[in-house]
């Protein structure tokens, strides 16, 4: 069953500690959020959906394992703010599987919102 976005709703991505996806000024770079490696155009999230917060994060990292060391997060609102289709496509691993496109014919994000994206995210935890 699908339960309507709510704005304020956080939709978390998991990142790796690699140059690629974090910038030398400890900001997130765009990278964070053109891999999915699921075949999917979509860029793979879970979302909040009415969990506290850092029990929502420790649940996605249990879930991505080695794949992630830390979460960054973005609300649903900001992400209809840059016209970010949002779809909830939950998987046998998590009810909580979202995917984020470029539109609703589900096309890859363009460069705009991959760096609106990386720009507006909020990191989950101390990069130090």
């Amino acid at each position: 069953m699908t339960i309507d976005f709510d704005n304020c709703e956080k939709l978390y991505r998991g990142v790796k500690r690699k140059p690629k996806f974090i910038k030398k000024d400890k900001t997130i770079s765009r990278h964070c959020f053109t891999y999915t490696g699921n075949g999917s155009n979509g860029c793979s999230v879970f979302r909040q959906m009415n969990r506290d917060n850092n029990d929502a994060v420790k649940d996605a990292l249990d879930k991505l394992g080695k794949y992630a060391d830390f979460m960054v997060s973005i609300t649903y609102g900001s992400c209809s703010n840059a016209d970010i289709y949002v779809e909830h496509t939950p998987s046998k691993g998590s009810e909580f599987h979202s995917e984020l496109f470029q539109n609703k014919e589900k096309e890859k994000l363009n460069d705009e919102q991959l760096d609106y994206l990386a720009i507006n995210c909020e990191i989950e935890e101390n990069l130090d």
